[in-house]
């Protein structure tokens, strides 16, 4: 008899002074890949926006997202991440060894917002799941323009294994480059690693990628070079990909790189007409691009402001990232917030 993946998702919204309206939607639920292979990592998106006209107040929505551990199960250590600027997070009460987490809105969540929150997750036996949402808002202080119980399901399978047993997988610094290394124990029909790479944890490119070394019981060891890290936080992970196009992502690893000839900083931050940004040396710097949180240019030059900084009278409130690619081709992401 199959099981059921479940989640229950239950929203409370409440401020202690004057009522507020919002209109918090769980618009998608989706997985990556479709069928997350069994002892395999994947990832689940859900996908939450809010429609005001009033913001979400702070701590006001909670999520209790539930699953079946017997079919899938939270990856250790447990994570999450959303690209509205990191503003959900697991709360302490969470029990993530019986299937349940908590999450609740550390900060505000503005009108018009688009949040992804990711979550990530391995398989662990080849089965159908069921993704079940339901949301409610609870305190009388808070009113949602929608109605206060709503709901969705999705289906999605946990699937065969992919024939790629990954026993290892690091990254480690030489100089401004990254070395990554990783071994299988066991490959069956496997085609390539494709390897990937984000400032953000959230937003992935590809880098490059390595053919398998064909089937085999034996362990086989691979590496990749990445010369042209950014400053901050790097992110890296594999994406195995099967010769009939089935794949599944390694665990995420990460590492930092400070480059001081290039360290840019940002203020003020939050800002509402002017954002400075200072850098050592300008002559470094190629161009400036800013990027909303759903990964649309709103704004890029190809030679640094002539004052230094940059108007943002005309962006909407929330989070935003600025890119600053320099002339060796290295890319630094900052986050800054616009608030009036």
């Amino acid at each position: 008899m199959k099981k059921a993946l479940i989640f229950s998702l239950m929203l409370a919204g409440f401020t202690p002074c004057l009522a507020q309206s919002v209109d918090l939607e769980l618009a998608s639920i989706s997985t990556t890949p479709t069928s997350i292979p069994a002892g395999s990592q994947g990832i689940i998106d859900l996908n939450f926006k809010q429609n005001g006209p009033d913001a979400l107040p702070a701590n006001a929505a909670r999520i209790s997202v539930s699953i079946n551990t017997n079919v899938v199960r939270y990856t250790s250590p447990l994570s999450i991440t959303d690209n509205c600027g990191n503003l959900w997070s697991i709360t302490n009460d969470t029990d993530s060894a019986s299937g349940q987490i908590l999450i609740s809105n550390s900060a505000p969540i503005p009108n018009a917002s688009n949040c992804i929150l990711t979550i990530p997750v391995e398989g662990v036996v080849e089965e159908q799941a069921v993704v079940t949402v339901a949301s409610t808002i609870l305190s009388p202080s808070v009113s949602d323009r929608d109605g206060t119980n709503q709901g969705t399901f999705k289906n999605f399978q946990v699937g065969t294994p992919l024939p790629v047993r990954l026993a290892s997988f690091e990254v480690r610094r030489e100089g401004s480059t990254a070395l990554l290394n990783w071994a299988t124990t066991e490959e069956s029909n496997s085609s390539y690693f494709e390897v990937q790479h984000s400032a953000d944890a959230k937003t992935w490119s590809k880098l490059g990628q390595v053919n398998s070394k064909g089937e085999g019981v034996m362990a086989r060891n691979y590496s990749f070079n990445h010369p042209n890290t950014v400053d901050g936080e790097n992110f890296y992970r594999l994406k195995m990909v099967d010769r009939d196009a089935t794949f599944a992502f390694s665990r995420i690893r990460n590492i930092k790189f400070e480059k001081d000839a290039t360290r840019i900083t940002l203020s003020p931050n939050p800002a509402s007409e002017l954002l400075k940004v200072d850098t050592p040396d300008w002559s470094l710097v190629k161009s400036l691009q800013i990027v909303d949180f759903n990964g649309r240019s709103i704004y890029r030059t190809s030679t640094p402001p002539s004052e230094n900084q940059v108007s943002v009278k005309n962006l909407s409130t929330g989070m935003y990232l600025l890119r600053i690619t320099h002339n060796d081709g290295q890319t630094s992401v900052h986050k800054f917030m616009v608030n009036r």
